[in-house]
């Protein structure tokens, strides 16, 4: 009997729930811990994940062997991470305005007060367990 790969396939989506960066414990928005600080994404087998790879590899081939500056690379980075992003919940930059558009998303993944969270997010979408059914 061969084995079904198809029991490995993975999911187009994960939600990741936000850890304290020095700390490691998850992160919620009230004591009662009801509300967990959550971003949702999709992943490397989605089509919107492919489509930001995709537009990020263009620039580069558009540009040829142009150096960019490290600032852009981290911009067009930041672009992949707000096109991977479907929502944000839980999470204010600003005293009762939600997170809930790509602006915003770009708002927070370019702020470096907060480079501890775009961490959270690149590694939550490299870790292929996180896309897996379990």
């Amino acid at each position: 009997m061969a084995f079904d790969l198809n029991t490995l396939a993975a999911k187009d989506t994960t939600t990741l729930h936000l850890e304290h960066p020095a700390t490691f414990v998850k992160l919620y928005a009230d004591d009662a811990k009801t509300e967990p600080l959550l971003i949702e994404l999709y992943g490397p087998s989605s089509k919107q994940h492919r489509n930001a790879v995709q537009a990020l590899l263009d620039k580069r081939a558009a540009r040829g062997k142009t150096k960019v500056s490290a600032e852009v690379a981290a911009e067009e980075w930041t672009d992949v991470l707000v096109a991977c992003t479907i929502s944000i919940s839980n999470i204010e930059l600003s005293p009762g305005v939600p997170l809930n558009t790509p602006e915003q998303f770009k708002a927070l993944y370019s702020n470096p007060s907060f480079e501890w969270l775009t961490d959270q997010v690149t590694a939550a979408r490299g870790d292929v367990g996180n896309f897996l059914t379990v």
